[in-house]
């Protein structure tokens, strides 16, 4: 084959002629014009592709020295032996490389391909090839230009993409962990619901239909004043990660404890991955990924040229430079202005200073920026370029270079860097192993649960774990399942690196490759000790009381039943004994509940120790046990039973170095022979009435059931059915204690009590109103007080122009029950009374019914204006968190304490130190029960703020309170007091 002439510069001889015409209408002439050798250097050397020409005979007319980097021959090589190009191609790729070549003549367009080469060092690279036909000044057929660019990196991104897409998909759809994704709207105030899982779902009992495109406090209410909306906030604002520990969420739909850990994504939307706290079991649901993802697969493309002549101000771009871009290339000012104005703000700076660097050091530069494109998004592109001409003073005068799109390599590259986070960061643990089981990678959860660091795993076998709790058959069938559908998920037992075994729910899934070979093995497993715990716990707690441990109510109702059965076939009589503990009340008050507990355990224990059997044993109620004795042949027996219970109070009770003596009431109730079989509830029942019987004929007697005891019950039936009538028939009534200012002795306002007319007289509230907590009739009859005590006041405020406030007792019941802030701006908006004259009286016991529940209560009613008053302070639990934890206005001390002042030095202390604690947190303090002057005297002495008691006037009718209300000063005026 005869080769052309080639000149010094590569080219032939015959071609300059062309190239130099082509450089007279280029319009790029000026007072310094390149030679057309210049031109095409300039442009292929530059190149980040290996450019090439060939002669219409096929050899090489030009090899731009890229064509080293990428193969490792020179340009000089290729040029000296035309076949080392086909000598390079991979073997698999030779044919269709060979046919594209044979071809050459047969058009003047050939589509691009992809291929593969040998470079000198053995290494495979992936080349994207394109080339286009030259034609001369005559418009004949004189060869062809090609370009070939390196496309090993982004083959090989692709296919870490795809199995990292893969991994990431996988962790999601088997991970148990809730995650949402969210955009933000009014400036980061709030955001809107873009992305949730199943997992998700679950836990917020919410349908993705029923969410997405809903902002978070459409979806949740209550989120904004529980912190976490602020902390998504923050995360967008500042962009750091943020954990928001544990706390209870609960509006109409959910009442349930949520862990948050929040994240700020690359795409600037906020990831929020939160765990159900209240349902372990939830986190067994795999996760999915409903949105659908970004097209994976962009076409490759090739390189955007410009040539910058800088001291004439005058650019060039390729036309690919203006469509990489989105533009037609005359849509766009061919300028370094407007690649200053395209550039991002926050880019434009740095990318300004390596270009000012490099043009005084000549070094080729790289840098990465964002243009915006034509429809306003911003693209990453990677920026190339070097100085190719210098003045005589060594000042750069003509730059040239290139722009890459890189955009879906950053979306890649952020994508990848999610996965990691997930991965890292799930609440499951995650092991990927290869296809032989040896282990590549663990997370964080991985070593916490199983007690191995990732070092200690990395390059072993899962079967570390292994704890044998499981045969070799329940394996075979779990790989027989992974190998048929690829996946697994079930229970399995495995074994920590201090030894312990433990339960944990795991999903395995098959990663193949290409060829549909599973090449990868991930597993996600979460630990269910705590939920079998939990299991465990809450089967026992629902048979056994939570105090003593001894058998519930239900539990020893079925042992009875049993033993019932045993002695009427073995002909034997039974016993029931109901033990109450006497004037156990007192016990509790002086020493306090926590004090009063460890007296019913020991109680508990004692009778267990000396029963013998404590699944016959059970405390009915808050001092109440119940036992079974059974084996016996007379009653007689069973008075010798209780005389031996008794012995177990002869040892006096120690707390806190305290000797406690007691005694018990037995009420007993035996099985008859012959008659009908014994029901257990009755037998219950009569030895109650029968202990009843035997409290009121004096300490630490026992009584045996009669049928006259059950008159007794009968008579509190009767009251509580006249009770059940009494609001219809008006019997219910309010009367009115006044409450008076310290300082001037005058009436700011009143507590409201509740009173039943019966009978002719005035029932006492002892009898009826622990009936009506009892049957859930406090409801209603509450109220009934809460608007008749608002009229009324509302009545007297406008009659007599005073700004009297009424204060009214809530029970624990209609606290729990009702929807207090509704139910008071219900009666506020009916009788007219403004918010601040009303004042809720709750005692202890209610806040401790459900203490976060209470809390958001009690801040509504304040959010409302209405305040809230803490009654009989001191006579209870006496909580001083209770002052920090709820907002409360008022603390009530009780009367027992006022009882004993200022004659008792202790009771002075415990009151005057009660009144600073209270001023000090604001609080204002009423003392009840004031009956005396010297008790008077004393609280006005410590500031005490407000007074009440008999000492001024017991509670009153209406009609008799509205004339004390006019009465002015209800005392004298008080000495001056010398502190």
């Amino acid at each position: 084959m005869v080769k052309p002439q080639i000149g010094e510069d590569g080219v032939t001889k015959t071609k300059q002629k062309t190239f130099k015409s082509r450089v007279r209408h280029s319009g790029l002439q000026s007072a310094r014009r390149p030679t057309p050798k210049q031109f095409y250097h300039t442009i292929a050397d530059g190149s980040h592709n290996w450019e090439y020409m060939i002669g219409a005979d096929g050899s090489f007319l030009y090899v731009s020295p890229s064509c080293e980097r990428i193969s490792g021959y020179t340009a000089r090589e290729f040029m000296e032996d035309p076949d080392l190009y086909i000598k390079i191609i991979h073997p698999d790729d030779r044919d269709k490389v060979l046919k594209h070549l044979n071809c050459m003549h047969a058009g003047p367009v050939h589509a691009p391909m992809d291929f593969r080469i040998i470079s000198q060092k053995g290494e495979v690279h992936w080349i994207s090839h394109v080339c286009s036909p030259i034609f001369d000044d005559q418009g004949e057929f004189i060869g062809r230009r090609g370009s070939n660019q390196d496309a090993t990196e982004k083959v090989n991104l692709e296919r870490r993409l795809f199995h990292s897409e893969f991994l990431f998909r996988t962790i999601f759809e088997g991970i148990g962990t809730g995650i949402a994704v969210y955009t933000a709207s009014e400036n980061g105030r709030d955001f809107i619901f873009k992305e949730i899982n199943k997992a998700g779902e679950e836990s917020s009992r919410l349908k993705r239909e029923h969410i997405i495109g809903k902002s978070v406090q459409e979806v949740f209410p209550s989120v904004e004043k529980l912190g976490l909306l602020e902390v998504f906030r923050r995360v967008y604002r500042t962009g750091e990660p943020e954990h928001k520990p544990m706390f209870q969420y609960s509006d109409h739909r959910v009442d349930l404890w949520v862990e948050n850990y929040v994240y700020k994504l690359p795409s600037g939307e906020i990831a929020a991955i939160f765990e159900d706290k209240t349902a372990e079991k939830a986190v067994q649901e795999e996760l999915r990924i409903s949105r659908e993802r970004m097209q994976l697969a962009i076409d490759s493309v090739s390189d955007a040229f410009w040539d910058w002549c800088i001291p004439e101000k005058r650019a060039y771009f390729s036309p690919r430079y203006y469509t990489m871009l989105g533009y037609e290339p005359d849509e766009m000012e061919p300028s370094m202005e407007t690649w200053e104005m395209l550039m991002h703000p926050d880019d434009f700076p740095r990318a300004k200073r390596l270009m000012i660097k490099y043009l005084k050091s000549g070094e080729p530069y790289s840098v990465e920026f964002r243009m915006k494109t034509k429809g306003g998004d911003w693209k990453w592109i990677l920026g190339r370029g070097r100085v190719m001409e210098f003045d005589e003073n060594g000042r750069a005068q003509r730059m040239v270079g290139t722009h890459v799109d890189i955009h879906q390599k950053k979306q890649f590259e952020n994508r990848l860097e999610l996965a990691q986070k997930v991965f890292d960061e799930a609440l499951e643990g995650v092991v990927v192993t290869d296809q032989d089981g040896k282990i590549l990678s663990t997370n964080k959860a991985f070593s916490n649960i199983t007690g191995y660091s990732a070092g200690e795993a990395l390059g072993e076998n899962p079967s570390i774990l292994k704890s044998d709790r499981q045969d070799d058959d329940f394996y075979k069938k779990m790989w027989d399942a992974l190998i048929e559908k690829g996946e697994w998920r079930g229970e399995i037992w495995n074994r920590r690196k201090n030894g312990e075994a433990y339960p944990q729910w795991t999903t395995i899934t098959a990663v193949k490759d290409d060829f549909g070979v599973a090449s990868r093995y991930v597993g996600v497993f979460h630990d269910l000790s705590d939920v079998r715990r939990g299991e465990e716990m809450l089967r026992h707690q629902a048979y056994h009381d939570a105090l003593t441990d001894l058998p519930n109510r239900e539990l020893f109702t079925e042992h009875l039943r049993q033993a019932i059965a045993r002695a009427e076939r073995a002909d034997e009589l039974l016993a029931v004994i109901v033990l109450d503990l006497d004037d156990f009340v007192s016990v509790n008050n002086a020493l306090g509940h926590v004090a009063g507990d460890k007296i019913l355990q020991e109680a508990a224990d004692r009778l267990v120790l000396r029963h013998g059997w404590r699944e016959f044993c059970c405390r009915m109620g808050a001092d109440d046990f119940v036992l079974v004795q059974t084996g016996l042949k007379s009653p007689s027996d069973a008075a010798l039973t209780a005389d031996s219970l008794n012995t177990i109070f002869d040892e006096p009770f120690r707390i806190n170095d305290e000797e406690i003596y007691l005694s018990a009431s037995m009420g007993i109730a035996v099985t008859k022979k012959g008659s009908e079989p014994a029901d257990p509830i009755t037998l219950i029942k009569n030895a109650d009435v029968a202990c009843r019987e035997a409290k009121q004929s004096g300490q630490g007697k026992h009584r045996f059931f009669k049928r006259s005891m059950n008159e007794e019950a009968n008579k509190r039936l009767a009251m509580l059915g006249s009770l059940r009538t009494a609001l219809q028939n008006n019997e219910i009534t309010v009367h009115y204690q006044p409450k008076v200012i310290t300082a001037h002795k005058t009436i700011m306002g009143m507590e409201a009590l509740v009173r039943w007319r019966r009978n002719g007289g005035l029932a006492s509230p002892a009898d009826f109103i622990p009936l009506a907590e009892d049957t859930g009739l406090i409801v209603p009859i509450g109220r009934f007080v809460l608007e008749e005590s608002c009229r009324q006041t509302q009545h007297w405020r406008t009659a007599s122009g005073k700004d009297v406030k009424v204060a009214v007792n809530v029970s624990p019941r209609q606290f729990r029950e009702d929807d207090m802030p509704l139910l008071v701006r219900e009666v506020l908006d009916k009788t007219g009374l403004p918010p601040g004259a009303l004042e809720l009286e709750i005692t202890e016991s209610v806040l401790m019914q459900n203490p976060e529940q209470s809390r958001i209560t009690l801040q509504d009613l304040r959010a409302m204006g209405v305040t809230t008053s803490l009654d009989d302070f001191g006579a209870g639990y006496s909580s001083l968190s209770y002052l920090r934890r709820f907002p409360i206005d008022v603390l009530k001390i009780d009367k027992s304490f006022v009882d004993d002042v200022p004659d008792e030095r202790q009771a002075n202390m415990l009151v005057r130190a009660i009144v600073e604690m209270a001023h000090g947190l604001n609080i204002q303090v009423v003392a009840e029960g004031v009956e005396t002057k010297d008790q008077l005297d004393f609280l006005h002495k410590i500031e005490t703020d407000y007074i009440q008691g008999y000492y001024f006037s017991k509670p009153l009718p209406p009609e008799e309170f509205e004339a004390l209300l006019h009465e002015g000063p209800l005392v004298q005026p008080f000495a001056p007091y010398l502190c």
